[in-house]
């Protein structure tokens, strides 16, 4: 995701016993943050409260959940291109082992000796850190900013022996080699199928959180109702963090865009389009994981399509309050009342449903900044 520069690192070397992923690295998102938290000191009174605590408090966190949630599933694709490119070496090595048995037919040979080990490196958590006391991905992402995933060797190396002392016992000691890279192949995407659908469960499970301390990858509604009491607002501040003065500023604005494009260029990654293969080999008929792939994809889509959503709405939300706070009249609270509604009737896409894919036509309209004027 832009902003938070997720790199990860996928060896392929099987003398390699593991590989560390350091996610989360501070970039332009952080710089957005950095700017709305140096402006809030602006934004003060109780009706203030619930803006700072979801925009200022909460969201931050939740980015940070999206990039490394997106970082593994992009891992898990990286797993399995390695996975097939592993098994294609072991193919020639087969067909090579089976030519040289081939020629030593003749003098008593008596086959040909293969290492099964199609091993699945990658940044493969067998489960995210999601919830639970003590152990919230906040907590763990918040503060140092990464979090240390470990990657699995997932299929156990062993030495087989393919012996024949025929041209056609070689044939079929060759089949049997290839049914053995097969299966050893099954074990590998069997495990990233597993991580995928574990993954896709602890996200789904977040439906369930719904405060500020728990919710981990979906913003709370939290709408600014009035201006009432003692509020304070800086109108320089509030344009810094919704559409900036041209120069500078603009945070809020910056943080949808980004959501946004993150959201298209993950819409455009299949599993099944980059990994093709007969319907025999690998697991489910020769579509792999890449159903599971694309059902966690199609979730963080919607969760990063809501949130930026949600982030359009609270931008203008802010600016309406600034306008009700410097006119207090009954037309300004009236706007503010319109927005409330929009902001707690949601943006229309809902990403628990499982109802893939849901087009852009489902999101319900935001509210036009040229409603504030």
């Amino acid at each position: 995701m832009k902003g938070f520069d997720a790199k990860g690192l996928t060896g392929d070397g099987t003398d390699q016993g593991a590989v560390n992923i350091l996610a989360v690295k501070p970039g332009s998102m952080q710089r957005y943050f950095d700017g709305m938290m140096s402006n809030a000191a602006s934004l003060q009174g109780a009706t203030m409260n619930a803006f700072r605590e979801s925009f200022l408090g909460t969201m931050p966190s939740i980015v940070r959940n999206l990039s490394v949630l997106a970082h593994i599933h992009g891992e898990t694709l990286a797993a399995e291109q390695l996975i097939f490119k592993q098994a294609r070496k072991k193919v020639v090595e087969a067909i090579e082992g089976a030519m040289k048995a081939f020629a030593e037919i003749p003098g008593g040979g008596s086959g040909f000796d293969m290492l099964i080990n199609i091993l699945v490196w990658g940044c493969m958590a067998l489960s995210l850190p999601f919830g639970g006391a003590g152990a919230s991905t906040a907590s763990i992402i918040g503060g140092v900013g990464n979090l240390a995933l470990t990657a699995v060797k997932d299929v156990k190396a062993e030495m087989k022996h393919y012996e024949a002392d025929s041209y056609e016992g070689i044939m079929n000691e060759l089949e049997k080699s290839f049914k053995d890279i097969n299966s050893n192949l099954k074990k590998g995407e069997q495990r990233i199928e597993d991580n995928l659908a574990a993954n896709l469960k602890a996200v789904l499970g977040d439906r369930n959180n719904n405060d500020f301390k728990t919710t981990s990858f979906h913003l709370l509604p939290a709408p600014i109702r009035d201006t009432a009491g003692q509020t304070k607002m800086d109108r320089n501040a509030v344009d810094q963090l919704t559409i900036g003065d041209g120069s500078t500023g603009g945070y809020m604005s910056d943080i949808a865009a980004d959501l946004e494009s993150a959201a298209k260029t993950l819409r455009g990654i299949s599993m099944q389009d980059l990994i093709r293969r007969d319907e025999e080999v690998g697991i489910r008929y020769g579509i792999g994981p890449s159903s599971t792939f694309a059902d966690l994809r199609e979730v963080i889509y919607e969760l990063l399509i809501d949130l930026k959503w949600r982030v359009d709405e609270g931008n203008v939300n802010l600016r309406a309050a600034m306008h009700d706070f410097e006119e207090q009249d009954a037309q300004s609270q009236q706007l503010m009342d319109r927005i409330t509604n929009n902001i707690e009737q949601g943006s229309g896409m809902d990403p628990w449903d499982r109802k893939h894919p849901q087009k852009l036509e489902t999101l319900r309209p935001n509210t036009g900044q040229e409603a504030v004027g």
